[in-house]
């Protein structure tokens, strides 16, 4: 038993060095597209009435990408580890807390093996459907504001990106997902605020100038 339990250990990691490869060279290849964007993207930021969420825009629209397209055996691996290091249980707790709004509550105090559960029994949403369903989320479209700010308290601005990396590259891909459709989420609320605040502001003058004629005619009519 013991040797068998070897040779399946013995392959899973070796397809696991395969698949960090590919997962790493395709994120590679596609920097330059990136920075491509992103010069795009500062050019529209620059010209007056253009999108000021551009360069975001650009960054979680390649974060979903870099994940949307993979099938499940890339999380054989992972799924199959007794235990995982904090920061990559954070880092999928935070991707359930925007995909998997029923499972929500739940996740602050789950550990490695209540997690591994919750994906067993279908409660979290995983496999080849998280990372689809990771592709298909409109951030744009989104109003869970709740499933942002959860996310948010699961990353901190400190944790060590490149420290994930080494450890579990999909996860790492996961990291940027989450910090990238975040930070989009919360500066659209925040522009929408502003834009809503400007025309109420707008109202209550045009309000206050029809007030101010109306006074002003019934003036000159006494």
């Amino acid at each position: 038993v013991g040797a068998a339990l070897d040779r399946v250990e013995s392959a899973l990691g070796e397809y696991h060095l395969k698949a960090t490869a590919e997962l790493t060279a395709a994120y590679e290849e596609k920097r330059a597209d990136l920075a491509t964007e992103l010069e795009e993207a500062a050019t529209i930021e620059a010209d007056e009435g253009g999108d000021k969420l551009a360069s975001l825009k650009a960054k979680w629209r390649r974060a979903a990408a870099d994940l949307g397209a993979l099938s499940d055996d890339k999380l054989v691996f992972l799924f199959s580890r007794q235990s995982v290091m904090p920061e990559v249980l954070s880092v999928l707790k935070a991707v359930q807390a925007i995909v998997s709004p029923a499972l929500r509550p739940r996740l602050a105090g789950l550990d490695w093996d209540g997690f591994k559960s919750c994906c067993k029994e279908g409660k979290a949403v995983w496999g080849t459907q998280l990372f689809s369903t990771i592709g298909a989320l409109d951030v744009m479209e989104s109003s869970d504001a709740d499933g942002f700010a959860t996310a948010a308290t699961m990353v901190p601005a400190d944790m060590d990106a490149d420290s994930l990396k080494a450890k579990s590259f999909v996860t790492f891909l996961m990291l940027q997902w989450v910090r990238d459709a975040t930070a989009l989420f919360e500066q659209k609320l925040a522009k929408q605020k502003a834009e809503e605040a400007a025309a109420a502001a707008a109202a209550a003058d045009a309000a206050a100038t029809e007030a101010g004629g109306e006074e002003a005619q019934e003036g000159g009519e006494s």
